[in-house]
């Protein structure tokens, strides 16, 4: 492996050096092996790599031209470079080996320069068309910020060799997923994976919470997660990331169409579904999960926490115990949190409470230095808040994970939403809290709401006078006008509230 390293990192050698080094990983039986190289010094790469068979080269410092991949193809993948050389400014990470005996691979990794304008001209979608009809993609492998899609012979050996390995694997993607998708989904997680118990999966994710979550939840199940960091939309021009999303999306198609492996599966939201089924909704159709079904049996674990007899002493002294999650982490590309109900409005809410003798605990993990609570859980892992949102009697939040695990664990909670946070007008009703929900948005900036408006709610819904859906709150099948049901819209003519 040693010798492999050291190929790995030789620049400018000569011809007959760098055959030297391929021989000795021929030998090792390497498996893929990065070449760095300059264009001056290409040509004379490829054709030592044109000789070569069983080892797959990435070749790094050099941007991918048709005119200059014709030396190294055979003329059935012409019209795939003609296309690649379309994509003007984009950067391709090629790896390549003997297409007859080995494989073609090229990597999702790209690079768009400065220009942060979103360019659809700029779609792989008619580079995979033009891929000979006799090769396909059969296996996808994670390679630093990219996934390496390979394509080979449809009747390889290769390829039945990995439809034997595979048969038995299940791919799901999860391309971009926060806290409070990841918690409504865990319910599906569980039913999903209890009908496949028999087969290993693979779950591809753009955030390490992920696996963190997956881990937890289900440690006695064969699940590996992955992290695809290059799709973390944090710190990133939109339009760049969404062209990233498209690009996997077109990528799991390939893999789809392989039939390599059970199942593959690409758990995204698409906009214009949003109008029709919740998120929730969506998940599960996805997976082939009932919904009802799922969320009916769910169970969670419950660790000993100090919180919680902190929680049983408040019920001591307070008429109720609720929690409060009043902003969150949330940015947008300027760094500015989008979902913010502003420190000067919890520290009014917090003193309507105080006065009716509500007991409020933070369940935010940042907030301001001024705001006094009756008790902290600030500090909690992000799987032991479902613990103790179930012990309270209500949650006020924001609309993030909080109201989302309330929804799950059956905890009556109240959202304030604003459209100025989102993208689209549909998730106002699409990402709602799954059950015993009641919601107030408004048109302009969140911190507008006013605590005065929000306390009252909260009074009205813990005396009974405002009762709240027991069932699961669903989109399909249901008549557009009950969506509205417990919500209401804040005008900002309406300050006198």
């Amino acid at each position: 492996m040693a010798e492999a390293e050291r190929a790995s990192n030789i620049f400018h050698l000569s011809v007959s050096e760098y055959r030297r080094h391929i021989k000795i990983l021929n030998q090792k039986k390497a498996k893929y092996v990065h070449i760095y190289t300059d264009y001056t010094h290409a040509m004379q790469v490829f054709t030592m790599l044109a000789s070569t068979s069983g080892i797959i080269f990435l070749l790094e410092g050099v941007s991918v031209k048709a005119s200059l991949l014709k030396e190294i193809s055979v003329l059935s993948w012409e019209a795939f470079l003609k296309e690649a050389n379309k994509n003007d400014g984009m950067y391709l990470k090629l790896y390549y080996g003997d297409p007859y005996s080995l494989s073609i691979c090229f990597v999702f990794d790209f690079y768009l320069g400065t220009d942060n304008s979103y360019q659809p001209s700029l779609e792989f979608e008619y580079l995979f068309k033009t891929v000979p009809v006799d090769f396909s993609a059969y296996r996808i492998e994670t390679c630093g910020n990219g996934i390496m899609i390979v394509f080979s012979h449809t009747a390889s050996l290769e390829r039945n060799k990995w439809r034997n390995k595979l048969r038995k694997h299940i791919i799901l993607f999860l391309p971009v997923i926060g806290y409070g998708d990841l918690v409504i989904m865990l319910p599906l997680f569980r039913e999903y994976f209890l009908s496949h118990k028999d087969y290993s999966v693979t779950i591809y994710s753009a955030d390490q919470k992920v696996n963190t979550m997956v881990k937890h939840f289900f440690p006695s199940l064969s699940i590996e997660a992955v992290s695809l960091d290059f799709l973390d939309y944090r710190n990133k021009p939109v339009p760049l990331h969404y062209k990233q999303l498209s690009l996997l999306v077109q990528c799991v198609e390939q893999i789809s169409h392989s039939g390599i492996y059970k199942e593959v599966i690409l758990l995204k939201l698409d906009d214009s579904q949003m109008h029709m089924q919740s998120a929730y909704e969506t998940f599960a159709r996805s997976m082939h999960v009932y919904p009802n079904n799922a969320l009916k049996l769910f169970q969670y674990p419950i660790a000993d926490m100090p919180i919680l007899d902190e929680v049983l002493w408040l019920r001591k002294t307070k008429r109720f115990v609720i929690g409060m999650q009043y902003q969150s982490d949330t940015v947008d590309m300027k760094g500015n949190r989008m979902k913010d109900w502003s420190d000067k409005n919890a520290k009014q809410f917090l003193r309507m409470c105080k006065q009716e003798q509500i007991g409020v605990i933070n369940l935010v993990p940042i907030t301001g230095k001024e705001l006094i609570w009756d008790a902290n859980a600030d500090k909690v892992k992000i799987w032991d808040l479902l613990g103790i949102i179930a012990a309270l009697d209500f949650v006020v939040c924001i609309d993030s994970v909080c109201g989302h695990i309330a929804g799950l664990v059956g905890t009556n909670n109240l959202r304030i939403w604003s459209s100025q946070s989102y993208y689209n007008q549909p998730a106002i009703y699409a990402y709602r809290p799954l059950r015993l929900n009641y919601t107030i948005y408004t048109g302009t900036n969140l911190a507008d709401i006013p605590p005065k408006l929000v306390f009252t709610r909260l009074k009205e819904i813990l005396h009974g006078k405002i009762i709240l859906q027991k069932e699961r709150f669903a989109m399909q099948g249901v008549d557009a006008n009950q969506y509205a049901l417990n919500m209401e819209e804040y005008c900002i003519k309406n300050k006198n509230i």
